[in-house]
């Protein structure tokens, strides 16, 4: 049996800390993402960063059951899905605040992703496939830094049902020993 393929990625200047905390994340969950989807989720971090701009608002995603993704510019959907996936994978507990499911921001997100894809870029058609892997990856990412649970056990119930999150199974997993079932409804609180 041929020996396991090895990735080496040598990473210098302001990206190496994000890629080793996507190592270190991807540990944790047990899961490889693709290179290229590290290399834009680290950029968007670092686009983030220098804006200042890490922790985006509520008013930046259109919010409400009527809401849709706009037929808008490529800047305007990628803005659009990275703050979906910045939101969801960092803020959870501002989602629950706002009383806005994180399901909705997962679908709203995956669906800028989507359109962008659409238009002939397959990155950002791999990028709406794997949304929800990589808020896992975020959430996971945020734990390792604060050591607290990103999602209380209610919103991990939702986000598990909404989307079936691995991360929001794991602390379904760890707040009780009973094991949750989907109802044939989405879960609402």
């Amino acid at each position: 049996m041929p020996p396991a393929k090895m990735r080496y990625d040598i990473h210098t200047g302001d990206s190496a800390p994000w890629y080793a905390l996507v190592t270190a994340a991807e540990a944790v969950d047990r899961r490889l993402l693709p290179q290229e989807l590290e290399r834009y989720l680290v950029t968007t971090l670092l686009r983030f960063l220098g804006r200042g701009d890490l922790a985006p608002t509520l008013r930046s995603v259109p919010a409400g059951p009527r809401s849709r993704v706009p037929v808008k510019s490529h800047r305007t959907l990628r803005n659009l899905g990275d703050r979906c996936l910045i939101y969801t994978g960092l803020f959870a507990e501002q989602m629950a605040q706002a009383q806005m499911p994180a399901g909705y921001y997962v679908a709203m997100g995956r669906r800028a992703y989507a359109r962008l894809g659409h238009r002939g870029d397959p990155l950002f058609t791999r990028l709406s496939d794997y949304f929800v892997q990589l808020m896992d990856l975020l959430q996971t990412m945020r734990e390792l830094d604060d050591g607290h649970a990103s999602l209380d056990p209610l919103s991990a119930y939702q986000l598990w049902h909404d989307t079936g999150s691995r991360h929001a199974w794991r602390v379904l997993c760890r707040a009780s020993a009973g094991t949750p079932c989907a109802s044939g409804q989405p879960a609402v609180h």
